[in-house]
């Protein structure tokens, strides 16, 4: 989905979110990430100075062109003040010229006008400020200039750095990315296989179902109207997209798989013995746990026997990996249970 997120006059288009969480990449075009980058240098600059907070914000400023440039009037107590400026002729070439009205008349006399987008100096000409602006501006009216100044002179070199290439020429594509399921890799030699049991393997077909609501894709050549190559949920490697449904004739390789869960009193004995394998991220994390010792949680008393939760997978891939083993794929879990009885896994 897309979101306009709007900063004072500044209108960022982002994408939430873009990495998708079903296997695809919804990325951004070149054009517009490069739009982001600058806005978001500027903004970080304005907001660290205090002017993004501004008690005084005029959110919609006087402009030379009211049917195509908006901009943002954000003065401070020590006088200085800075504009944020949108261009909504999207499909027209730059604003040049004349720009903005509003706000100079607070500016006190001696004070230097700076195009933070393009990093130069300018100078008001009878009461208007003149703006080169493709798509976004910002301007900052201050009393030190950047010698006197070093963030704002580190500020101008890099934006006019950006101001040499410009928006437009910058591929407008939307690209898709397609996401491949990384192949089960073989484990270390376990520690131990008591409480293993051999899964033999063989032929197996796989199927399973995504309960996206979204369209899935479809196979094909690309420039039929009836084809859809972009699909959601997940692509495996005998996929050509990603898609909501997947059955596929496999040959699962033999292999070992645990009788029982992990345990808390497991979980605990390994955590003791590699105290730095205790997740640096607090939040929800063993949050079932005796946490007094705030550096080495403990199991409640009582619940050693139960399966260990609140853990992420990295947490659960360090574990497997000090025992010598991993965590199960998803056919390997579909093999084990539907190809032998349930009491035997």
């Amino acid at each position: 989905m897309t979101r306009t997120r709007l900063i004072g006059c500044v209108a960022l288009p982002c994408w939430g979110p873009v990495p998708c969480r079903r296997g695809t990449w919804n990325g951004i075009t070149e054009r517009d990430g490069e739009q982001i980058r600058r806005v978001a240098v500027l903004l970080r600059f304005l907001g660290s100075r205090g002017y993004l907070q501004s008690q005084e914000w005029i959110p919609h400023s006087p402009t030379a062109d009211s049917a195509n440039l908006f901009a943002s009037f954000w003065p401070l107590d020590d006088k200085t003040a800075a504009w944020t400026v949108v261009n909504r002729n999207l499909t027209g070439p730059p604003h040049t010229g004349p720009a903005l009205t509003g706000g100079l008349s607070s500016v006190p006399a001696g004070y230097k006008f700076y195009d933070l987008y393009n990093g130069v100096e300018i100078a008001a000409l009878n009461g208007v400020l003149p703006l080169t602006v493709e798509r976004f501006g910002a301007v900052l009216a201050t009393d030190k200039g950047p010698d006197a100044d070093p963030d704002l002179k580190a500020l101008l070199t890099k934006m006019a750095g950006y101001a040499k290439t410009s928006i437009a020429s910058l591929d407008p594509t939307w690209h898709y990315e397609y996401g491949a399921r990384v192949k089960p890799a073989r484990a270390e030699s376990p520690v131990a296989i008591e409480g293993m049991v051999k899964i033999p393997g063989g032929p197996f077909r796989f199927d399973t179902h995504g309960i996206e609501i979204e369209g899935a894709g479809s196979a094909g050549d690309p420039r039929s109207p009836s084809v859809n190559p972009f699909g959601v949920d997940f692509q495996y490697e005998w996929e050509a997209q990603p898609n909501r449904f997947h059955t596929q004739w496999i040959d699962v390789p033999a292999y070992w798989f645990d009788v029982h869960p992990v345990t808390h009193a497991a979980f605990a004995d390994y955590l003791a013995k590699n105290p730095k394998a205790v997740a640096e991220d607090r939040y929800h994390y063993l949050k079932n746990w005796d946490w007094s010792d705030p550096d080495m949680p403990k199991p409640h008393a009582g619940n050693e026997t139960l399966p260990v939760t609140y853990v992420g997978i990295d947490e659960a891939r360090g574990y497997c990996a000090s025992v010598g083993k991993r965590l199960p794929h998803e056919e390997e879990w579909q093999f084990a249970v539907r190809q032998l009885r349930p009491s035997s896994v």
